[in-house]
């Protein structure tokens, strides 16, 4: 935390530079994804269930993410989002890994960020190929009647699903 602004580096993360894009390519795909998104965020900013590293044992922001995704692929029918990542050509590509997390603080014991470089090692992995032409195509091919249900509805609708389905007190996390 840095002037009252949460900052959170992440120097060797290949996992969330891909939900990075799958998340721009859902939000190119339908605009709702992002509303909803949006909506959720400013609920629970405004219920106080806003995480902040350390702070509460709440979900946090990138879980809602997820959960909002889920419901517009699985619960919501039609379906308004694809499946990107199950229906994409994979590509081989290398990525570096580090070992082990580090502490900058400790100053005894713990690893510098020079030496937790130093220390990573490439590991070849499979991944999706992901483009918005790719993406269109798997919408088109896998979501043959579209769903117009407007962003309010969807917005009652994720509320009823998280509150009486997947259950209010499925929003806290074992902080243990």
């Amino acid at each position: 935390k840095f002037n009252n602004i949460l900052i959170d580096l992440n120097i060797v993360g290949y996992t969330p530079y891909l939900h990075s894009v799958l998340f721009r390519v859902y939000n190119l795909i339908d605009a709702r994804f992002s509303m909803l998104v949006l909506c959720i965020k400013y609920i629970i900013k405004e219920m106080g269930l806003k995480t902040y590293t350390g702070e509460t044992s709440f979900l946090n922001s990138f879980s809602w993410e997820m959960l909002i995704k889920a419901f517009l692929q699985d619960i919501i029918k039609p379906p308004i989002l694809p499946k990107i990542i199950e229906n994409s050509d994979q590509d081989v590509i290398n990525v570096k890994f580090g070992k082990m997390f580090f502490n900058p603080k400790e100053e005894s014991g713990g690893k510098s960020v020079r030496n937790f470089v130093n220390d990573m090692y490439n590991e070849k992995i499979n991944v999706p190929i992901i483009d918005i032409n790719k993406a269109k195509e798997i919408y088109n091919n896998s979501i043959k009647v579209k769903n117009k249900m407007p962003c309010s509805e969807l917005l009652l609708k994720f509320l009823f699903f998280v509150i009486f389905i997947f259950k209010g007190d499925s929003i806290y996390i074992n902080k243990s």
